[in-house]
């Protein structure tokens, strides 16, 4: 009988899409973290958005830790990358600050406004 487990993806390609994911997801949903679950059977990924209030106290003193150290420019990102027949809490945390756009420039992106000189 032969393994087919897969590898894990390198999910470093991955992070300029999980950080999107996760800002869209805190931005309609609230502070939380995003919860990363990779089937080895079939290779699949899957995220979910866990709100702050629905993690266990161990994440939500790491997730309060991040945003302390956050300054006022900075977006605290919390990603668990964990096994899909495991639970999220059992999973690897990374956890780190982006600098913020500005709300002026974000609302530009959405209206689709262009800066002139």
């Amino acid at each position: 009988m032969t393994d087919s487990k897969q590898a894990p993806p390198n999910f470093d390609e991955h992070i300029p899409q999980l950080i999107e994911a996760y800002l869209h997801s805190s931005a309609n949903a609230g502070p939380g973290i995003l919860a990363i679950a990779f089937d080895s059977d079939t290779g699949d990924c899957n995220c979910n958005y866990v709100t702050i209030n629905n993690v266990p106290p161990e994440i939500r003193e790491s997730h309060d830790e991040l945003l302390k150290e956050c300054e006022e420019e900075h977006v605290p990102i919390h990603l668990i990358f964990h096994d899909s027949d495991k639970n999220f809490a059992e999973g690897t945390a990374h956890r780190f600050k982006i600098k913020a756009k500005p709300p002026e420039e974000e609302q530009n992106k959405e209206l689709g406004v262009i800066e002139e000189e």
